[in-house]
């Protein structure tokens, strides 16, 4: 879907940007639109400034995307010592259930595991009055709240959406 990136000015966003995997697949896309990525998981920073360092016109902020502007908690699950950044969520019963999501097939053991919450700030993407061509959301769960506050930018702008889905595996 990349391929189909409007070649016009405006900015590609990318909600949920974890490690910035997204941004990098992007760039050989698109080499001059700016990239903005919003990742509220403190445990992303890192990698995230690093590339900021290396990857043209590309910026990150540390806040989340939603449906009002607020703070809340979001809670990384972390089990026998590793986070699992991937499946970190605004719900602690959320990101507690490592199974249901399919992670683990029988060798489970709850008791290795730990909730990191962290304070995040959300916003409605809204209130920046952008222009995105692009808008890739990936935010476990929480993608109807992202798209509820941004409505009035995806009117305007109509970018093309990446849009992930995620449903609870049954037993």
């Amino acid at each position: 879907v990349l391929r189909f990136i409007p070649d016009r000015s405006g900015e590609i966003i990318d909600v949920g940007a974890n490690d910035g995997l997204s941004a990098i697949s992007v760039r050989v896309f698109n080499q001059t639109n700016p990239i903005i990525s919003f990742e509220p998981n403190k445990f992303h920073e890192g990698k995230l400034k690093w590339l900021s360092n290396r990857l043209e016109n590309f910026s990150y902020e540390m806040i989340g995307v939603g449906k009002k502007t607020c703070e809340t908690k979001l809670y990384t699950p972390v089990y026998k010592g590793y986070a699992l950044t991937a499946c970190a969520a605004l719900l602690a019963d959320d990101a507690k259930d490592l199974e249901g999501r399919g992670m683990f097939v029988g060798n489970f053991d709850e008791q290795h595991l730990e909730l990191e919450p962290q304070k995040v700030k959300i916003i409605r993407l809204d209130d920046l009055k952008l222009n995105p061509i692009l808008v890739k959301i990936d935010i476990e769960g929480g993608e109807l709240a992202a798209l509820q506050g941004m409505q009035e930018t995806l009117k305007l702008s109509r970018p093309v959406l990446i849009v992930e889905s995620h449903q609870k595996k049954s037993a």
